[in-house]
């Protein structure tokens, strides 16, 4: 954590030099231009370890999103194996994902930068060698190689030609062999110590989670008590400003000043997702099915005036309803939202449509380049809502849907079987998100 602090080790990047240096930098033959590269299959597999079977910090929506809960103590079958975890890379864009899977050729700008070297892990000894000749220093002897090859694997064929195929590109720019996956060898019966050590790391990670989610808890408890506090003297809301001057303000900031004041149970997380999708968001218009009093339109309506500028389409009836989890709604909630979208001066981004979407029929307007569904929650409801909106996607359209982390719920149920319908791929969103994207076969 403290070598990612950049603060603490302030070693200039290229982006601080000026054009002059930087030009030198990249292509003179004075400097050793090197980058290290991993056997994918081998840092795929420690990805998935270290990260997703133990539900690392922020990685338990993995096991959320795959099994439905998190794992159970002693219940090897609750973690989320590394079969199941390769199955939903084929639904992500490696290109565009986590970093610690993300394609090798897109980490390193392998097409942009005029490396003299580009290193193996798996031949450390080699690589320092190399440096060290760089700076004359080649009688230093370096240690032994490191990050060797597990004995024991996950892969099979099956899985190995599955990750082959994901990251074929890695595989051929850096020279990998397709049949260079670990094979398995007779594994030795697990210890008891190597039992309880896994069981131990396990608690921890999700105690660590488990604060983190009481953290997010008693913040929204505090801003709750502020923004009662601000009332009994007048609005909760800062002044409103044109959107021109929005643009100039960051999410951190956007969301301090006004989403956080703004009733609803969307997390600073989700609002910043939900933020960065409707920012790239880049034709027709944007919309979202179940709006409440308008946090989340509030997150979108901001990420758009800092992009394209699209027109947000609220789809909310407000009529009195109870939802799946409980929740009262009606028509109460129409005026807070009016409220907020005046006070927070969205109203500029937002069209407010008070019908259910079966009531827009075929005449549409404009193609929807993201759909953000967070209506009625029971699955006849929210398949209902998709269907009304799939014909009007655009060809890059993204969907999200909320609450569909867990697999058995509504939302949940309707991800997965669109994306089994083939013509989406399911990528893993934040929080109770999942998004889907349209495949670019269906454009072509």
């Amino acid at each position: 954590m403290f070598i990612h602090e950049r603060s603490n080790i302030p070693i200039p990047s290229l982006l601080d030099l000026d054009d002059a240096t930087q030009e030198h930098v990249l292509n003179s033959p004075d400097f050793m231009r090197f980058t290290i590269v991993r056997n994918p299959y081998a840092r795929l597999e420690s990805a998935w370890r270290d990260k997703v079977e133990l539900c690392a910090p922020t990685y338990e929506r993995y096991s959320r999103a795959i099994k439905g809960q998190l794992p159970a103590g002693n219940d090897s079958s609750s973690l989320v194996s590394f079969k199941e975890f390769v199955a939903t890379l084929a639904h992500d864009d490696l290109a565009n994902c986590d970093p610690h899977w993300r394609l090798q050729t897109v980490q390193t700008l392998r097409g942009a930068l005029n490396f003299t070297h580009v290193g193996h892990l798996e031949d450390f000894s080699g690589i320092v060698r190399t440096f060290l000749a760089h700076c004359g220093n080649s009688a230093l002897k370096s240690k032994a190689p490191m990050n060797r090859m597990p004995g024991s694997s996950h892969y099979d064929q099956v899985i190995a030609d599955r990750v082959y195929d994901l990251y074929r590109r890695d595989f051929t720019a850096f020279d990998y062999a397709k049949d260079s996956y670990p094979r398995a060898s007779v594994p030795a019966p697990q210890t008891v110590p190597e039992s309880s050590f896994i069981d131990e790391v396990l608690e921890r990670n999700l105690m660590i989670n488990l604060l983190y989610d009481e953290r997010d808890r008693l913040a929204e408890r505090v801003r709750d008590l502020e923004k009662a506090t601000h009332q009994e003297v007048g609005s909760g809301h800062a002044p409103a400003i044109p959107a021109e001057a929005q643009r100039g303000m960051g999410f951190d900031e956007l969301f301090e000043r006004y989403i956080s004041r703004i009733d609803g149970w969307l997390t600073k997380e989700e609002a910043a997702y939900l933020y960065g999708l409707a920012k790239q968001a880049a034709e027709g218009s944007i919309v979202e099915v179940g709006s409440y009093r308008g946090r989340s339109t509030a997150a979108l309506a901001f990420g758009t005036n800092a992009g394209a500028r699209l027109p947000v389409y609220a789809v909310e009836p407000h009529d009195k309803f109870r939802g799946v989890f409980g929740g009262e709604f009606g028509p109460s909630d129409r005026g807070c939202f009016m409220r907020t979208m005046a006070e927070t001066g969205l109203y500029e981004h937002v069209r407010l449509v008070n019908v259910s979407s079966e009531f827009l029929g075929d005449k549409w307007p404009m193609p929807v380049s993201m759909l953000y569904i967070d209506g009625d929650h029971r699955y006849e409801a929210v398949k209902r809502d998709f269907e009304c909106w799939r014909d009007k996607l655009a060809a890059h359209a993204v969907i999200v849907l909320d609450d569909a982390s867990n697999a058995s719920s509504g939302p949940g149920k309707l991800a997965r079987e669109i994306a089994d319908g083939g013509a989406f791929r399911l990528e893993v969103g934040v929080g109770k998100m999942l998004c889907l994207r349209i495949k670019p076969e269906r454009t072509a």
